[in-house]
């Protein structure tokens, strides 16, 4: 199509008129909004012209002046545990190279901390992992920044943005860390930490000139109150990150027997026809559907219908709907709380976002249903929506090797149910897949990489597994890959879980194993098979020889399941193996310890 056609004459002299009095910081700026603006927003089928001559002419006399051709240099600095921080950072870095900055982006993993005298500009992108941690990746940065030796950094400008999960305590910990310690070495803040949620993407498509603008004129702004950005989660597509797919659920089977206190689930799911790929290690993202009956009992709370007319991504759909599909009901966050609490004037409601425990108390277990009946309050389908945040997918290692199993993905699922103040409380994800989700019936899930916790590349070298519960599904992964592969490695696995008889998980895959020699060890911990509980650091302990003569032999060692109470066991009986059989000192096993997470040979996903 011709300019012509475009734009009639008098549209065309007004933004002739218009761009020939920006200068080019201006235009770069405006290039950049117009190629997201191309790329991520829902009119983004509108075609845009190229500049007119006279504009042009107008770049190239700025261009020509000595302070334009001054080339600015800078750093996107990442720390990823899933991939997600290096994809916003990697579009971050590309957006700021169009503006004409020098940009080179670097994980934190292949960055020398001492670099960081030598640049002036830095945009440092990190995930928080776990309740509060820095990601494996970033470790070392976090520590040396954090610590007596921290560099002094006073020509330093930089920005943090920092991406998390709202429904954790410590959201977006790392990198208000890493905001506050550069602070602390003197360099210049450009902005307040910006926080980003579990649906980002809309906020990163709004916030890219943002960050444009604030490198090309790093000039002190103030301090700005730090964002927390929740996007729309229905559009992941528009931020250059995977689309979900729909996928049929071919198997579904209970693990557990009969009499268990658990309940676990094994669901395999047919990937024919996708282009899903994946490599042991890497989890499912499950995208859920809210139970209807939570839906019908806050609607009837709330005093609404459920058929009152909302807009959600664009589309107008009814407020049922809305809830069902698109927003999240079974967790409250303190963001969601302190939107509700704005609306509401309890006193005891503004009390307790002032009283930490009283606060942890009520959030821990609690859904959208208790704070609408705790503290009542009348609003519309609007409102609602503008408080909750938008329903993210939720996370499942993956249980099974391309290898061995094709077109297929398998997950192991333990099922969510509890009760708090008499009435029944559902895990979204889990109970929809157990309760509601047919075989031969779809879902959306896209695949998560976790380059954090891969099977060494070597197939030769030995492996060491400690797993509990639904912590064993990579586990099974892992072998299936190596059974695929004919890899020589010695594999050694330590599972616990309540009972053998009834919670022994994939019981028959793991003895055919054993007695194929694929697996060379097997140490089990069933703590309530006897008086005294036993878990699965007793059994690393009672093998710490053992272990540490295959940590010596170059061994990976693995840790998978709860983060709080089992990871923290293990490592602890890790240093304890290093100091008793290793004859080292408690600074010495530390520092053995950080050099295997350091050569990627102590590996954690834990949750």
């Amino acid at each position: 199509m011709s300019e012509n056609q475009l734009f009639s004459p008098e549209l065309r002299s007004q933004l002739q008129s218009v761009l020939s009095k920006m200068n080019r910081e201006q235009l770069l700026w405006l290039g950049g909004y117009i190629e997201a603006a191309i790329d991520f927003a829902p009119l983004a089928a509108q075609s845009i012209a190229a500049p007119s001559e006279a504009s042009s002419k107008a770049v190239e006399a700025v261009t020509a002046s000595p302070e334009a051709t001054r080339t600015k240099r800078m750093t996107v600095l990442y720390g990823s545990h899933s991939g997600n921080s290096q994809k916003v950072a990697s579009r971050m870095a590309d957006e700021l190279s169009r503006s004409g900055l020098t940009t080179r982006l670097v994980s934190m993993e292949d960055y020398n901390g001492r670099q960081l005298k030598e640049e002036e500009l830095l945009l440092v992108v990190v995930s928080t992992h776990g309740d509060g941690e820095p990601p494996v990746v970033a470790i070392e940065l976090h520590d040396l920044l954090k610590g007596k030796k921290a560099p002094q950094l006073p020509h330093l400008n930089y920005a943090v943005v920092a991406l998390g999960d709202s429904s954790y305590k410590k959201f977006c910990q790392t990198g208000i860390d890493f905001h506050n310690y550069l602070a602390k070495a003197g360099a210049h803040s450009l902005r307040d930490v910006l926080t980003l949620d579990t649906d980002f993407s809309e906020s990163l498509v709004s916030e890219l000139p943002v960050y444009v603008q604030l490198f090309q004129s790093p000039a002190p702004t103030g301090r700005e109150e730090t964002t927390t950005a929740c996007g729309v989660s229905g559009e992941v597509g528009k931020a250059g990150f995977d689309v979900p797919v729909s996928v049929a659920v071919t198997e579904k089977i209970q693990l557990n027997g009969r009499g268990s206190d658990k309940e676990t689930w094994h669901l395999e799911i047919s990937t024919e026809g996708t282009d899903l790929s994946y490599q042991p290690g890497d989890a499912l993202e499950v995208y859920a559907v809210n139970n209807p009956a939570l839906v019908d009992s806050i609607v009837k709370k709330l005093g609404l219908t459920g058929e009152e007319g909302v807009v959600v991504d664009g589309q107008q759909v009814c407020l049922r709907e809305a809830l069902t599909h698109h927003y999240e009901l079974t967790v409250l966050t303190l963001p969601v709380l302190k939107k509700y609490a704005a609306l509401n004037a309890h006193a005891h409601l503004s009390a307790m976002l002032e009283e930490p425990e009283a606060l942890d108390d009520f959030l821990k277990g609690s859904d959208f249903l208790d704070l609408i009946t705790r503290f009542p309050v009348k609003i519309s389908a609007g409102g609602l929506l503008g408080i909750l945040r938008k329903l993210p997918p939720r996370l499942y290692s993956i249980s099974s090797s391309l290898a061995e199993v094709g077109n297929e993905v398998h997950i192991t699922v333990g099922a969510v149910r509890y009760e708090k103040e008499d009435r029944l409380r559902e895990g979204v994800c889990s109970t929809f897949l157990a309760d509601r989700l047919g075989d031969d019936e779809h879902l959306k899930v896209k695949v998560r990489p976790n380059p954090q916790f891969r099977l060494p590349a070597n197939g030769d070298v030995p492996v060491v597994m400690v797993g509990a519960g639904t912590g064993i599904a990579p586990y099974r992964a892992f072998v299936q890959h190596r059974h695929a592969t004919g890899s020589k490695g010695k594999n050694w696995l330590v599972f616990g879980d309540q009972h053998f008889t009834t919670d022994f998980l994939y019981q028959s895959e793991w003895l055919r194993y054993r007695k194929a020699g694929l697996l060379t060890h097997v140490d089990l911990a069933f703590s309530r098979d006897q008086a005294e509980k036993v878990y699965v650091q007793h059994r690393l302990k009672e093998q710490g020889a053992r272990l540490y003569d295959w940590l010596e032999g170059g061994a990976h060692f693995y840790v998978c399941g709860d983060m709080k109470r089992m990871a923290r066991d293990v490592k602890t009986t890790v240093l304890e193996v290093l100091m008793r059989h290793g004859r080292k000192t408690r600074e010495e096993a530390e520092a053995y310890l950080a050099e295997l997470r350091k050569e990627g040979r102590y590996q954690e996903d834990v949750y």
